[in-house]
Order: C-alpha cells, then sequence, then structure tokens
C-alpha cells in the first residue's frame, strides 16, 4: 500500500502540523465542540490550528473545523493502518511508541520520552512519520484520541517521506539515541525477515541499543516532496541540555521553545554564547483568530525533534 500523511480533507499530502489546543486554557470550545464522555459529560480541548504543504507560503495556521476526537488529518493518516491490521500485507511494516503505553497505562521511565508513529512499505517504497506529543496514544484496533490527551495542548508533525529507505534512517536514530517505548507494532514485513539488524526490524520487536553510553544523532532527510528536515535526538545518558547545547548549535538560530513543565529550564543563550533560547509559559493565538489566549504549554519530547 502506498504510505502517505494525510491532510484534514483526507487527501495524500506531503506533510502537515497541527496545534491542539488545550481544554483547560482559557481558549476552550463552545459546548458544541466539545467532546462527550462515556458518562455523557463534555470536556474541552479537541479543537486544533492546522498548517500543511499545500498552504500558502506567506499563510499562517488557521482553526480548522475538525476535531481531534472525530476527524480531520490524524484519524485520516492514522486510519491507513488501522484499515491494514490484521490483513494480508505482508510489506507493510509500522509502530506506535510512547513512554505512556495506552493499553496498560504504564510509564516507562527507562525509554526515552517520545511519542510517535513509523510506518513503511516495502513494495511501494513508501512511508509516513508522525511525532507527537500526546500521551497514552495512539489506541489498539481503531482510531481514538484519550481525554487525558484533552487538558493540554499537544503538538503534532506528519511527513511523507521519501522513501522506505528513509524510515529504515530514523529507526536506527530511534534505536540509538531516542530508545522508543514501542508498545505496539506490525510483524516483520517479509522483506526484512532475512535482516534481523535491520533497524526497523528491531524496533518492531520492541528492541533497543543496550548500554548506557551518551549518545546524540542528527540526521537530515527529505519529505517525498523534497522538503528538507533534520532529526535531533538524544539519549537518556547525554547529561547536557538538549536545546543549548544540542538544539540550538546544530541550528545556529534564535530559538523560542516550550518546554516539558518539569524539566529544567534553559539557559537564555546556547553554548555558543550568541544565539539565544526563550523558554515560553504559553501559546496567545489571538493572531491566528482564535479569540483568548491559550495558557497551557504544550509537552515536547526531550528526546527528539
Amino acid at each position: 500500500m502506498l504510505l502517505t500523511a494525510m491532510d484534514d480533507s483526507g487527501k495524500p499530502i506531503d506533510w502537515w502540523f497541527a496545534y491542539k489546543v488545550a481544554g483547560k486554557s482559557e481558549a476552550s470550545e463552545t459546548d458544541k465542540a466539545k467532546a462527550t464522555l462515556p458518562d455523557g459529560s463534555a470536556v474541552a480541548g479537541t479543537e486544533y490550528v492546522y498548517f500543511d504543504a499545500n498552504s500558502p507560503q506567506d499563510g499562517k495556521l488557521a482553526l480548522s473545523p475538525h476535531r481531534v476526537d472525530k476527524d480531520g488529518a490524524l484519524p485520516n493518516t492514522l486510519n491507513q493502518l488501522y484499515k491494514e491490521e490484521g490483513l494480508s500485507t505482508q510489506h507493510l511494516g509500522w509502530f506506535f511508541y510512547n513512554d505512556e503505553n495506552p493499553l496498560n497505562g504504564t510509564v516507562n521511565g527507562s525509554r526515552g520520552h517520545t511519542k510517535g508513529v513509523l510506518a513503511f512499505d516495502m513494495g511501494t517504497n513508501s512511508g509516513f512519520w508522525l511525532i507527537q506529543s500526546t500521551p497514552k496514544f495512539p489506541s489498539k484496533d481503531h482510531y481514538g484520541f484519550p481525554t487525558t490527551g484533552m487538558p493540554n495542548a499537544q503538538t503534532l508533525l506528519c511527513i511523507t517521506l521519501a522513501d522506505a529507505d528513509t524510515a529504515r534512517r530514523i529507526a536506527a536514530q530511534m534505536f540509538a539515541a531516542q530508545q522508543p517505548n514501542v508498545y505496539l507494532a506490525s510483524t516483520v514485513p517479509v522483506d526484512l525477515e532475512n535482516s534481523p539488524n535491520d533497524p526497523r526490524a528491531l524496533l518492531l520487536k520492541n528492541q533497543i541499543i543496550s548500554g548506557n553510553s551518551p549518545v546524540t544523532s542528527i540526521i537530515p532527510f527529505t519529505s517525498k516532496g523534497g522538503v528538507k528536515f533534520t532529526s535531533i535526538a538524544k539519549n537518556k545518558s547525554w547529561g547536557l541540555d538538549f536545546y543549548n547545547d544540542l538544539v540550538g548549535p546544530t541550528l545556529h538560530e534564535n530559538m523560542d521553545v516550550e518546554t516539558w513543565g518539569h524539566a529544567k529550564v534553559p539557559q537564555p543563550l546556547d553554548s555558543d554564547k550568541i544565539h539565544t533560547v526563550v523558554d515560553m509559559a504559553g501559546i496567545d493565538l489571538n493572531p491566528l483568530g482564535y479569540t483568548v489566549p491559550s495558557k497551557s504549554p504544550t509537552m515536547l519530547s526531550s528526546t527528539g525533534v
């Protein structure tokens, strides 16, 4: 099957980005927009602002008419895998990873604080990578957005990969540096049965590098449409600051970051003593036409960008 990121309307797209608004922020939804829980109560936190490869270059994020618990780019993308689960897809490989396991509710503190989905198809030489910050997500068997992910804001980026080998390079970085907690995966594609050391095959079996040596990894890659991305990762044994000592020096740019609320606040200058790192307390969505500010920060992975 040909795997791609899917946009808000359900069409293939090179990449998309979404910022899910915090349910507990001042930017609360109307009762009509709230998700309904099994007990009949309503909860806010399903709205999101969205931007993709087809948005005008001089455009800006816009409030999506969709809701993450029902429709839009996120379920459109993941439903490719749910529809295929259990079917005869011998060339398809995919795995879900999250330090907060939605299947049993446990938190794996020994693995990377990182969450997402990597999917690839050796037959069509395609794949996508979803990088996201929602705890206990995605679920098994069918799409559903967890209510535990609604109070806080969340970020989501999905990229259509140039080919299946790009998925291999990303998996190699994950295996050594991100060390994801893989809680749900397909069987190993027939194409990799004779390549047991391929990082994709290893991660499908929830295997990661052993030892506690400090590791950092920086890999440039391109989307199917030729857009350049850089993936930056570290393991838990690397003792320096992720933003000041790795991301900043790599990008040579000033940065405004939203960090994990329990982590050390980055210093105002990164290690080159030239570029600034500003830790944001919240996001103001007023410039996007969203009437009041969202004051609940997102939770970004400290093990990869």
